[in-house]
Protein backbone atom coordinates (compact mmCIF):
# COMPACT_ATOMS: atom_id res chain seq x y z
CA UNK A 1 0.00 0.00 0.00
CA UNK A 2 3.20 2.57 0.54
CA UNK A 3 2.67 2.88 -3.36
CA UNK A 4 -1.19 3.52 -3.74
CA UNK A 5 -2.23 6.42 -5.84
CA UNK A 6 -3.10 9.17 -3.00
CA UNK A 7 -6.13 9.90 -6.08
CA UNK A 8 -7.37 6.29 -4.69
CA UNK A 9 -8.18 7.25 -1.60
CA UNK A 10 -10.65 10.12 -2.93
CA UNK A 11 -12.26 7.43 -4.86
CA UNK A 12 -12.79 5.17 -1.84
CA UNK A 13 -13.70 8.35 -0.26
CA UNK A 14 -16.77 9.04 -2.57
CA UNK A 15 -17.89 5.16 -2.80
CA UNK A 16 -18.00 5.22 1.09
CA UNK A 17 -19.96 8.12 1.71
CA UNK A 18 -22.29 7.27 -1.90
CA UNK A 19 -21.23 10.29 -3.77
CA UNK A 20 -19.13 8.08 -6.43
CA UNK A 21 -21.79 5.38 -8.33
CA UNK A 22 -21.58 2.87 -10.79
CA UNK A 23 -23.05 4.06 -13.61
CA UNK A 24 -24.43 7.42 -12.39
CA UNK A 25 -23.02 10.45 -13.51
CA UNK A 26 -21.45 11.92 -10.52
CA UNK A 27 -18.70 14.28 -11.53
CA UNK A 28 -15.68 11.94 -10.11
CA UNK A 29 -15.21 9.82 -13.22
CA UNK A 30 -12.66 12.38 -14.51
CA UNK A 31 -10.00 10.97 -11.43
CA UNK A 32 -10.61 7.75 -12.26
CA UNK A 33 -10.33 8.12 -16.39
CA UNK A 34 -7.17 10.15 -15.53
CA UNK A 35 -5.56 7.39 -13.30
CA UNK A 36 -6.09 4.85 -16.38
CA UNK A 37 -4.67 7.32 -19.07
CA UNK A 38 -1.66 7.73 -16.71
CA UNK A 39 -1.06 4.08 -16.93
CA UNK A 40 -1.51 3.87 -20.80
CA UNK A 41 -4.97 2.55 -20.74
CA UNK A 42 -8.26 3.97 -22.12
CA UNK A 43 -10.40 6.18 -20.10
CA UNK A 44 -12.97 4.35 -20.34
CA UNK A 45 -11.39 1.69 -17.47
CA UNK A 46 -11.19 4.53 -14.78
CA UNK A 47 -14.90 5.92 -15.31
CA UNK A 48 -17.12 4.71 -12.66
CA UNK A 49 -20.14 5.42 -15.14
CA UNK A 50 -18.89 3.26 -17.98
CA UNK A 51 -18.78 -0.06 -15.53
CA UNK A 52 -16.63 -1.28 -13.18
CA UNK A 53 -13.21 0.25 -12.30
CA UNK A 54 -10.50 -2.32 -13.95
CA UNK A 55 -8.29 -3.76 -11.56
CA UNK A 56 -5.77 -3.02 -13.65
CA UNK A 57 -5.58 0.22 -12.41
CA UNK A 58 -5.79 -0.54 -8.66
CA UNK A 59 -2.81 -2.20 -9.09
CA UNK A 60 -0.37 0.32 -10.83
CA UNK A 61 -1.04 -0.76 -14.34
CA UNK A 62 -0.26 -4.57 -13.48
CA UNK A 63 -2.94 -7.64 -13.90
CA UNK A 64 -4.10 -8.03 -10.44
CA UNK A 65 -7.41 -9.36 -9.42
Amino acid sequence: MSRLDMRWFSIFRGYRTGLVKYGVETGCGPVGAAMAKDLGLPAIAGDPVRGMLSCTIMHSGNDGC
